[in-house]
């Protein structure tokens, strides 16, 4: 049974219009989780009916966090296979391209934030990535240095910083079983990398941060 109150439930907004990219992310977690057909034609069960296979997959990713695409042949499958093809053109000189590295970052991480928890899904769509933190500032000792690190991963330069501050937070999220919206989150990793687009996360995580904050201080308030 969840005793949790709306007081302590992160701002929940209206579930946006995903990218293939998003879509793709929702499917794949779907089949880990709940069961279904991966991208790369798996028929599962789900972690959550603690099928061997997911458990396996689930473990294999969190393996390979923080690796670099392509280290673990073994989860290229999981990661790429079915990947829909990026917004624009990119020039193949070998690189991963930025959708290759959102998903694989995003998998992996979500791999470590449902370690263990077999009840609980942590992808929870319309919870942003900014609203989960804030709950999990909200009433910390430590508010200040997670929100450093939010502010850390959003001004990051490389994407081994920006995977090296999410994993800090997301093992503080997974302690206190706070889920967010992965595909959203995969969504913004990519708009981290456009100079056009990145101000709209950094906005959007700020927003949904600070809204989280406000109202765990302020139960009553409107959203």
């Amino acid at each position: 049974m969840d005793s949790t109150t709306d007081a302590q439930q992160p701002i929940i907004r209206s579930t946006r219009v995903h990218t293939p990219l998003g879509q793709w992310i929702n499917q794949q977690i779907k089949a880990l989780m709940h069961g279904g057909t991966a991208g790369n034609g798996m028929q599962l069960k789900g972690y959550m009916h603690d099928d061997p296979r997911a458990v396996a997959a689930l473990a294999r990713l969190r393996h390979g966090l923080g690796k670099p695409i392509g280290a673990l042949p073994q989860l290229l499958e999981w990661t790429i296979v079915g990947l829909p093809e990026p917004e624009q053109a990119q020039h193949d000189n070998g690189e991963p391209t930025v959708e290759e590295w959102a998903a694989y970052t995003t998998l992996t991480l979500y791999a470590l934030h449902q370690r263990s928890l077999h009840t609980e899904p942590m992808h929870k769509p319309g919870t942003g990535f900014g609203s989960a933190v804030g709950m999990l500032a909200s009433g910390n000792p430590n508010e200040a240095g997670i929100y450093r690190r939010l502010s850390s991963m959003l001004t990051a330069d490389d994407t081994a910083e920006i995977v090296h501050h999410a994993r800090g937070l997301i093992q503080l999220l997974h302690a206190q079983h706070l889920p967010f919206d992965y595909a959203s989150f995969a969504e913004d990793l990519v708009d981290l990398h456009n100079p056009y687009r990145r101000d709209r996360v950094r906005l959007q995580w700020g927003r949904d941060y600070f809204g989280a904050l406000r109202k765990q201080s302020s139960p009553d308030a409107d959203d």
